[in-house]
């Protein structure tokens, strides 16, 4: 539509997940529809000037769909600064009500839904409800948060908190001993949760369960130290969160994060690759 009413004017069209091919992966897509949805961002992705995705997994799918490799760039998401966050600088005395010092604490923050997957959070609860030393908190609100709070039933080692106002993601991230990032089977394709710049920048621990093949994981794995396991398997993020705990000190997520996740930066290489295509 807008190729018709500007047929001058240059399209960037910035891919930050991608439907329907999300909600095919989860099954709750399929058939006619799916074909329908398919085919008209099939449409626009070969009709862009440019394409700009935030994963390398994300890329190589939107080429599998039509898209022009030369034209389809990735630029991460950042965080809210270009700073790193120190847990000197964002403590806050709010969330260490919910964050016991005498406890390991295993956090996750954000949505609870079907994409997310937090499923496998409980499940490593089960797994490890006899380590009286390690705590699993899941803060937010979302469709299956009543579902898992009723397949929680019975643990003491994990607790359900409300969404917490977004200025103090920072100090979840930072007070957390591990941060667990997880995502249902496959969906590491089509997003790349819009929390992984602050929990980097946080300079904690991190687990994505997100699945192995992932292009992504792979490189934040050997850059900056984060772990990556299955997004369905909760033995391995036991095994993961042992690991992280056994090591007994910080992820050294610095230099990814500087190189790869600035705020000044990233939004000057988007300015860039628009103007080099006008």
């Amino acid at each position: 539509m807008v190729k018709q009413l500007l047929p001058r004017a240059r399209l960037t069209y910035n891919v930050q997940d991608i439907f329907p091919e999300n909600a095919a992966y989860i099954g709750s897509v399929k058939g006619l529809a799916y074909r329908i949805l398919s085919a008209e961002q099939r449409y626009a992705y070969r009709h862009a000037d440019q394409i700009i995705t935030i994963s390398e997994d994300m890329k190589d799918l939107l080429i599998e769909k039509g898209a022009d490799p030369h034209k389809t760039e990735v630029i991460y998401n950042w965080s809210y600064t270009d700073n790193l966050y120190r847990y000197e600088d964002v403590y806050s005395e709010k969330i260490a009500e919910f964050l016991s010092t005498d406890k390991f604490n295993i956090v996750y923050a954000g949505n609870i839904g079907t994409m997310q997957n937090v499923d496998v959070l409980v499940e490593a609860a089960k797994l490890m409800q006899d380590e009286e030393d390690i705590h699993f908190h899941i803060f937010g609100d979302g469709m299956y948060k009543e579902r898992l709070q009723h397949e929680a039933e019975g643990l003491s080692n994990i607790s359900f908190w409300p969404m917490q106002p977004s200025e103090f993601a920072p100090s979840i991230y930072a007070m957390a001993d591990v941060n667990v990032i997880p995502l249902a089977t496959n969906i590491y394709r089509t997003a790349l949760p819009s929390k992984t710049a602050t929990c980097i920048a946080c300079q904690k621990p991190i687990i994505f369960a997100i699945g192995k093949d992932s292009k992504f994981g792979q490189r934040v794995a050997k850059e900056a130290g984060c772990v990556v396991v299955e997004s369905d398997s909760a033995e391995e993020l036991v095994r993961a969160i042992n690991q992280c705990k056994n090591a007994n000190k910080e992820a050294l997520h610095t230099s990814f994060f500087v190189k790869h996740m600035e705020k000044t930066k990233n939004s000057h290489i988007y300015s860039d690759v628009i103007l080099r295509g006008a």
